[in-house]
């Protein structure tokens, strides 16, 4: 018989960790006192969490390195499937910063709205990040895109920037994947290069941003690199 390496019971232990992955440690220990009567103790919390992730690590490395089953010719397959990945820094503690990365797998289904609008919503999403490289991460991400059956997934598409490694990811994943621009970071982007223009000494018609924006969401990047041309000229001149 495997024992945990706590003096709780199974149950017990998996509340513990469960809440210990949104909740900081020494709230955990509240909770478990004030939820099921168990008193324990900020580090104990810390100690059982890590461990609990160590255990979900190795065990998802091995199942990475084992090649996927063979779907039967009778399985259901996806009809539409979306992912997306991204990268985020983190503060760790004595205040060191380092970067994560994550992909985001779901489902889309419409729904409609208040005023009776279609709209598109992502739904059954499920997580995977790492504290890796890009590189790194791109391979050990397949454990969930192999159990998520992206793969297999009639439809796909893949919702990020254009970050190079994003794009790595996406080939190595589902190459033939539809790419939709995560347009709040390309907004970003025109904003910062606006902004810096401007310092520059340019002067810009009054909407200029929303103008930009409401070009690349309906009519792609070409226009605007086609003004950033026409920009990069008169600056020479």
């Amino acid at each position: 018989m495997g024992l945990l390496p706590s003096n709780l019971a199974p149950r017990q232990h998996e509340h513990l960790v469960h809440l210990a992955c949104f909740m900081p440690f020494d709230k955990v220990a509240q909770m478990m006192q004030e939820m099921v009567s168990v008193q324990t103790h900020e580090e104990t919390v810390r100690r059982l969490t890590e461990q609990a992730g160590i255990w979900v690590e190795a065990a998802q490395i091995a199942e990475g390195e084992v090649d996927a089953a063979p779907e039967p010719e009778n399985a259901q397959l996806l009809e539409r499937c979306v992912f997306s990945a991204d990268g985020a820094m983190i503060s760790l503690v004595h205040k060191q910063w380092v970067g994560t990365r994550t992909v985001a797998i779901g489902s889309p289904q419409e729904k409609l709205n208040a005023q009776g609008a279609r709209e598109i919503h992502v739904g059954k999403l499920s997580y995977f990040s790492r504290l890796a490289d890009a590189s790194t991460f791109t391979n050990l991400a397949a454990v969930e895109m192999q159990r998520r059956k992206v793969k297999e997934a009639k439809q796909v598409c893949a919702v990020m920037d254009g970050a190079d490694w994003r794009q790595l990811f996406t080939n190595r994943h589902r190459p033939d994947a539809l790419r939709i621009l995560d347009f709040p970071h390309a907004a970003e982007h025109a904003t910062k290069l606006l902004e810096a223009l401007e310092q520059a000494g340019m002067h810009f018609p009054p909407h200029m941003l929303s103008r930009c924006l409401h070009l690349l969401k309906h009519r792609g990047p070409r226009p605007l690199l086609h003004m950033a041309d026409r920009l990069g000229s008169d600056q020479a001149q």
